[in-house]
């Protein structure tokens, strides 16, 4: 998608930690912002401060997913088992 200039392509590194994300970056080739987080340190859009939505309605709010490329049976039932219950909330 980013030879075809798809806005939503990004590169993502996360550093984890006995299984526990640590620290996570993103970073929006097109657009150009580095998205950073530290856990207990807030999270980041090129050095300024982020600040989560007040929006509690799960109805009123995007959930977006990727799924990456392994179609193993047996991941994509986990995939979509935590969808099920993000959905059911």
């Amino acid at each position: 998608m980013f030879v075809c200039r798809f806005p939503f392509v990004a590169i993502s590194i996360g550093f984890t930690i006995n299984k526990r994300v640590e620290v996570g970056v993103v970073y929006s080739c097109l657009e150009d912002k580095m998205f950073t987080a530290r856990r207990g340190r807030g999270a980041f859009c090129n050095g300024e401060p982020l600040q989560v939505s007040d929006q509690t309605d799960l109805h009123r709010s995007i959930i977006a997913t990727e799924f990456g490329s392994n179609r193993d049976p047996e991941v994509v039932d986990k995939i979509f088992s935590s969808l099920r219950n993000i959905l059911s909330l």
